[in-house]
This record gives structure tokens, sequence and C-alpha cells, in this order.
């Protein structure tokens, strides 16, 4: 007659069996990888390297899904009334799973109640540039001038809501300058205005402007990452320039609808943790500005739930809304 210790090892067993069922399953059909911004951007550009690698190493289509609308919130919205098996996933950012939260109202996403993390991909600094006509060389002369000029100074972002626009914001809480906010649509105009004088200064993201400061139609004054940037070690950070407590970055990862078995999410961590690894993937990083940030699930999800404290911090204090 079997024991209870015997029992219970059965009931284990038979558990250690449904997961590597599950796992080895996985994925029975086409993945969609969801992404809230059109094609072209950064994301979807992170998305469509993604999806092209997870597709063989699954063996399955991973499709990319572009639903833009109202910084991601509208994508992650989409996602959660799909089924929770590891067949929808989206490509989380740093709106989708923080700054949305404080500012986008009428979102009915919630990110602690309503995703699961899967995995980190990468992150990106933001830099601060500024046009070539303006008389500054340095942060702290910038600071100088917008002191002397207040209200006469614009910075461009590439549309409300955004780490460039709330990146401003920070600026003018950290320093005191009396700066005016300019949104745009996109970056692309945003960087074309900023060449030409229209906006005078930018805090943004590093892909959208190195070319241009590289090309000398913009001048770079620093980054916004906590420590120097690693594609551009030249660059002082904000507070080795003398803003205190001034940390902006992007980052993007994948995240999947809350109730996905843990296998599967165990698989997709793996493929792409595996990724992070391998040099192609990080030089094709690279050429958007981007570097690696490998880490855990667990510790993924309290990064994630970190960001957006930091930013509703920030917000509340700067008293940012989108109708800025």
């Amino acid at each position: 007659m079997p024991t209870r210790r015997h029992l219970i090892g059965a009931a284990g067993l038979m558990a250690v069996a449904a997961r590597a069922s599950a796992q080895g399953s996985y994925p029975t059909r086409p993945v969609r990888l969801v992404v809230g911004a059109p094609p072209g951007g950064g994301n979807d550009i992170v998305a469509r390297l993604l999806a092209e690698r997870l597709g063989r190493h699954f063996g399955q289509n991973f499709v990319v899904d572009n639903r833009p609308g109202a910084s991601g919130a509208r994508a992650a919205e989409w996602v959660t009334q799909q089924p929770a098996d590891g067949h929808v996933l989206l490509l989380a950012n740093v709106a989708t799973h923080a700054i949305n939260a404080v500012l986008v109202k009428d979102s009915t996403f919630d990110a602690d109640r309503d995703s699961v993390p899967v995995a980190p991909i990468g992150t990106s600094t933001n830099i601060l540039v500024v046009t070539p006509s303006l008389p500054v060389q340095s942060v702290a002369e910038l600071i100088a001038y917008a002191r002397a000029n207040p209200g006469k100074l614009n910075y461009g972002s590439a549309g409300s809501g955004g780490s460039v626009h709330l990146a401003g914001e920070l600026f003018k809480l950290r320093t005191g300058v009396d700066i005016v906010h300019v949104p745009y649509r996109g970056a692309g105009p945003m960087v074309t205005d900023l060449m030409a004088g229209t906006v005078q200064l930018a805090f943004d993201n590093y892909p959208s402007s190195i070319g241009a400061v590289r090309g000398g139609a913009l001048r770079a004054l620093a980054v916004t990452s906590g420590e120097r940037w690693p594609l551009a070690p030249e660059l002082p950070t904000m507070i080795e320039s003398g803003v205190p407590d001034f940390t902006v970055t992007t980052w993007f990862g994948v995240t999947a609808r809350s109730g996905t078995p843990d296998p599967i999410l165990a698989a997709l961590w793996s493929a792409i943790d595996g990724m992070l690894a391998q040099a192609d993937f990080q030089q094709a990083l690279a050429a958007i500005g981007a570097v690696p940030m490998p880490m855990g699930r667990v510790d993924f999800g309290r990064f994630m739930t970190g960001e957006q404290q930091r930013w509703r911090d920030i917000v509340t204090a700067a008293r940012v809304t989108l109708n800025d």
C-alpha cells in the first residue's frame, strides 16, 4: 500500500510532467507580439528583431502586431482581452508599464493586475541636445542662460507624455528654470525644427538625435542615464553636470497577460535571455542606441514596479498633465 510520502512524490512528479508538457507544446500556433507604436520606430525595430529570432527558436511564426494609440495604452488593453496562453505578448516599455499609469487617465490597463513579466530586452538613454546657434557649451551654461532668459527657451519633444517630455519637466523641477514645452507628432519633425532653431533644446531619445550630433547639426551636452553611456562615453551625465537626482532612461521588454502558465513564461524568458548574450543581437540593439538589460523575471517585475513609482513621484512633483 502506498505511503503518504509515496503519494506526495507521485503528485510532485505529475506536476513536473504537466509543466514539461505545457512548455514542450508551446507554441501551438503563430504568436502575436503587440507593439503600441507604428512601424519604423525603435520599439517596432526591437520587436521585429525579437520576433524573427523567437520564431527560429520555437519553430513557429512570431508576428509583430502594431497597435498605436495613447503611448501604448491601447495595445496593452487589447492584450488583456486575449487568452492567457502565451500566444499574444506585449512589447512593454517605460510608457506602457510606468508613465501611462500616471498620465493616461482613461486607460483600463493596470500593469500590476493585468500583466506578468516575461523578460527584459534592453535600455537606452536620452540625450540633451541644443541647436548650434544657442550660445551654450555645457549644462551649467544652459542653466545660467535659461535663468537669465525665463520663458524664452523652448524644448521640443516627440509628443506629450513620453520620456522626452518628462525629462524636460524633470529638468525644470531640479533646476528651477522656466522653459516652454513644444510637443510634436514624432521625433522627426522635432529634430528638424531643433536643427533650424525653431526650438532650442530637447532631451531626445539617443537614436533620434545622435546622427545629427555626429554630423554637426546639433550640439550634445549630456546624457540622462545614471552612468556614462557606453555608446557615447565622451558625454557627461546630467548628474556629473551638476543636476542632482536626474536619471531618465527608456527601456523595453516583453510581458504577457496575467494567468499565463509559468512553464510558458519560463520558456520565453530562457529564449530571450539567451539572445541578449549573442553578439549579433547586441550589435542590432547598438544600432538603435540600446544595450542589453539582462535580469530574471522576478527582478524584471520589481524593476517595472519601481519605475512606476518613480515616475509617479516625478509627475506629481512636476504637476505634469497631458494638456501641456
